[in-house]
């Protein structure tokens, strides 16, 4: 419904759903940096073993610029008006894409951990995916954005298992189930997305309500 409104609409509208949605992001952004640093150090840590310390510190200083700079451009996008609520969230996305690739570059070192190690770096990247679903405001483009790069490339490395001799049954339905739960998230981003959107309509509603009861 509101997807189908102009850049020219949103422009002269000051609220809108779009804006809403941008007011919503902002607000969540400041919940992202710490948890999402205590992942990344975690990784790290992980990644330390196997790899040499120069290239884990690369990733974790390229990932860590990264989120910095996406919480600073989070917080100061309710703000941008001289882009139109849709372009800000068009921002957003592309934030959100350059975080997902990011983290998916650290699934590189899968094929160096053990059996728990992989487990574990798994559950970690399926938490910040999860998270991601709240962060987003259940904006679908912005989650699918986050979460196909890294869900695609944990099923990749299940299933498939790139540098391992041998991949057993087991791993393969990892694999799959993978890509079940990234379809699971997407579906809880579509209801929270849906109440975002219908709060937003009541909200209008009884504005307008309320301003047709003072004409009256």
């Amino acid at each position: 419904m509101a997807q189908n409104i102009s850049s020219d609409t949103l422009t002269a509208q000051p609220d809108s759903v779009e804006q809403e949605m941008v007011r919503l992001i902002s607000n969540q952004a400041r919940r992202v940096p710490l948890p999402v640093f205590i992942a990344l150090v975690i990784m790290s840590s992980i990644a330390f073993k196997p790899l040499p310390a120069w290239l884990v510190g690369i990733w974790f200083v390229v990932a860590t610029a990264v989120m910095v700079s996406r919480y600073l451009t989070l917080k100061a996008l309710p703000d941008a008006y001289e882009l139109s609520p849709q372009e800000r969230l068009q921002k957003f996305v592309k934030l959100n894409l350059i975080s997902g690739v990011t983290h998916t570059v650290a699934l590189g070192a899968f094929p160096f951990f053990t059996e728990a190690e992989r487990a574990f770096f798994s559950v970690l990247l399926m938490g910040l995916c999860t998270g991601s679903v709240a962060t987003c405001a259940g904006y679908r483009p912005a989650l699918l954005a986050y979460v196909s790069p890294i869900m695609v490339g944990l099923s990749f490395m299940w299933a498939l298992g790139p540098g391992l001799e041998q991949v057993s049954v087991v791993e393969r339905v990892i694999g799959l189930l993978l890509l079940f739960y990234a379809a699971v998230l997407l579906g809880l981003a579509r209801e929270l997305n849906r109440g975002i959107v219908e709060a937003w309509d009541i909200r209008t509603r009884e504005k307008q309500l309320n301003v047709q009861l003072q004409k009256a």
